[in-house]
């Protein structure tokens, strides 16, 4: 099964005038990209075909397949094929050096592929591939793009696709996740302490005000203790100063 996509160029067979140009043909220029992949972790046989269309008079020019992950915001050219030159990787493709086998196609037939020599998490996207073709007699360029396909990696073939998350081609995503997980970590951290720091100082006023009560009862005991003692000392006294007195 192959996603079509067919794209109505509007270059046209017919005459002209000064008011109104006359239709008469239009030609459909059809752009195929395979069906949804799955593949296992470190397989070399994993590809991808763009196929197309095209009708006398068409020239293809350039071909590139693109490519889109779960953190991208569009779609990046990784692979260009070209009329007069051998394909090549694009900067954005560079991650897939040494893993990938691009077979010398000239565009002059259907369809231009390429196949993933050692599959690796970060192939676990979607792909497009776009063409710019010339009509031959005009010089008018058209550029064309097939609808998304999507290659699942497999740790093993009883996997449900798919175990890789992706990443984007060329980046640190890696290292920008582990960098996220290092500054959650410490924020996390800083709130425990903080909050060890709260009950500590709760800890401590409430021990304060416990002392202070604790002093506050003892220093009343003691004084009023002192004060019944110091009564009961001179009442019983007392009597005996005045039976003294009485004698005398």
């Amino acid at each position: 099964m192959l996603y079509q996509h067919s794209y109505w160029a509007g270059h046209t067979l017919g005459c002209q005038t000064d008011y109104q140009k006359l239709y008469i043909r239009t030609i459909a220029f059809e752009i195929f990209i395979n069906e949804n992949r799955s593949g296992l972790l470190g397989s070399n046989d994993t590809s991808l075909e763009c196929s197309f269309n095209k009708a006398e008079g068409e020239d293809v020019l350039s071909l590139f397949f693109l490519y889109k992950n779960k953190t991208s915001h569009s779609y990046e050219d990784i692979v260009v094929f070209t009329s007069s030159a051998v394909p090549r990787l694009t900067a954005k493709g560079n991650y897939l050096s040494e893993r990938i086998d691009l077979p010398k196609h000239t565009l002059s037939s259907s369809p231009a592929a390429i196949t993933f020599s050692d599959l690796q998490c970060q192939d676990n996207a979607r792909y497009k591939c776009r063409i710019t073709y010339q009509i031959r007699r005009t010089f008018e360029k058209y550029t064309v793009e097939s609808y998304a396909t999507q290659i699942n990696v497999q740790a093993d073939k009883l996997t449900t696709p798919s175990i890789c998350t992706g990443s984007c081609p060329g980046s640190n995503e890696n290292a920008e996740n582990s960098n996220i997980n290092k500054v959650d970590l410490i924020v996390t951290g800083m709130m425990i302490a903080i909050g060890l720091i709260g009950i500590i100082v709760s800890v401590v006023i409430t021990s304060s005000g416990l002392l202070n009560q604790s002093s506050y009862t003892s220093d009343y005991l003691i004084s009023d203790s002192f004060n019944q003692s110091s009564y009961t000392t001179d009442y019983l006294r007392s009597p005996k100063l005045n039976a003294t007195k009485q004698i005398t």
